[in-house]
């Protein structure tokens, strides 16, 4: 199993971190090890 594509989230603090990864998750991307 390779891993294509490794994606950087940038966060000014833990609400806006959260923020991003809840858009991401509806995007469809992936956590590492879901």
């Amino acid at each position: 199993m390779s891993i294509k594509h490794y994606d950087v989230i940038r966060a000014a603090s833990p609400s806006d971190l959260a923020e991003k990864l809840t858009h991401k998750l509806k995007e469809g991307w992936q956590p590492f090890g879901s």
